[in-house]
């Protein structure tokens, strides 16, 4: 399918989502630190408007990251066909050896000391080692998605609507709660499974669907705000008192964040992009097309906190009494469109050549070509 032929209400979706994950790597790998050094010890020191603006912008990445995997159940149901990667290898390798040189430049010009295992994680497994947890996931998926659609096929209403309870329960709540291994492709099952319900159900989407999806959405966003302030609040040590400061608690807010206020977030903002009725865009459709090379531009992990800490300066900035409120959209509006001139440039010189190598090595996608 084509930039012209796609449905832009669908690609519009894509960007923004992609723009929501971007605003919580920012808020969560740039200030919250919850990957590396002291959890939310730096953001429980900002001022107050920093604290409420980098939690509002949290709910971004786990709602993004559901979008995607939403709209790949929602088009891919029904499909037994083997589906091409190349659309994903490509990329992938092309961002592997942009990270590689991006990451001896920041080393070199902020005097950091190159990570050689890092460097040799990305280099010799880019799509299974969990540099990109989401393309490893979604490499997975695709490659499992003939086989859950067969199980899938025939299914009723009910049994399908069963299969989505069962593997919420035990593979995204369970798979959180316990930090499993595969939780990550679990949640990414999930999705695909919802959103091969939500096909099945929704062929259209009235103007009252849309208007409870925004009353939902906007609620469950609110909530993933509060329990992010509110756990934030707790580990950083600015929150020492009352119920909200046990780490039971903290754990509990954490699940359900995850489990519930994430998810509804995801398929409440899905299903009223599925409802607008959007002309077709080739412009829109040509931005969407960008986002995975967007996102495996600027998250590269050998390099996010160099890019965070070092080049965006979030440590140095978030002291500042609101300095959030203009930084914030300076560097997801200034991460986008690199990330956008990185994908144009990628498929202007390299994709076609790529392509030709990739088919060249799987000899069986060039003979379904």
């Amino acid at each position: 399918m084509d930039n012209k032929t796609r449905n832009s209400n669908i690609e519009l979706l894509r960007i923004i989502a992609m723009i929501l994950i971007i605003a919580e790597h920012y808020a969560v790998t740039g200030i919250m630190h919850t990957q590396y050094g002291e959890p939310y010890r730096m953001w429980a020191e900002g001022s107050l408007l920093n604290r409420l603006v980098t939690s509002f912008a949290a709910p971004g990445g786990d709602t993004g990251v559901g979008v995607f995997f939403l709209i790949t159940g929602f088009f891919l149901a029904g499909s037994t066909k083997r589906r091409r990667l190349n659309g994903v290898i490509c990329p992938i390798l092309f961002y592997m050896f942009l990270g590689l040189m991006l990451h001896l430049l920041f080393s070199a010009v902020f005097e950091t000391g190159i990570n050689f295992k890092q460097l040799l994680r990305l280099c010799v497994s880019p799509v299974t080692g969990f540099n990109w947890w989401f393309a490893t996931s979604y490499v997975l998926l695709i490659l499992l998605a003939p086989v859950i659609n067969d199980i899938l096929h025939g299914l009723s209403d009910k049994k399908l609507l069963c299969g989505v309870i069962l593997t919420w329960c035990f593979w995204y709540c369970a798979g959180y709660a316990m930090q499993l291994s595969l939780y990550r492709l679990e949640r990414a099952v999930f999705f695909y499974i919802l959103g091969v319900y939500i096909r099945k159900k929704c062929g259209s989407v009235s103007r009252k669907q849309r208007r409870a999806a925004a009353v939902l959405f906007l609620l469950s966003w609110g909530l993933y705000w509060l329990a992010t302030y509110l756990i934030g609040s707790a580990v950083g040590g600015s929150l020492t008192a009352g119920i909200f400061s046990h780490e039971i608690t903290v754990s509990l807010l954490k699940l359900v964040r995850a489990a519930v206020f994430a998810p509804v977030c995801s398929v409440t903002l899905f299903i009223w992009f599925l409802g607008l009725r959007l002309k077709a865009s080739p412009r829109i459709n040509r931005i969407a097309s960008a986002t995975f090379g967007i996102y495996l531009m600027h998250d590269t992990a050998v390099n996010r906190e160099l890019m965070w800490s070092g080049l965006l300066r979030c440590d140095r900035l978030y002291p500042l009494a609101g300095s959030v409120c203009w930084h914030l959209p300076l560097a997801v509006t200034g991460l986008f469109l690199i990330g956008y001139l990185c994908e144009l440039f990628r498929k202007k010189v390299f994709e076609e050549k790529m392509n030709r190598m990739y088919f060249r090595f799987f000899s069986l996608d060039e003979q379904n070509k």
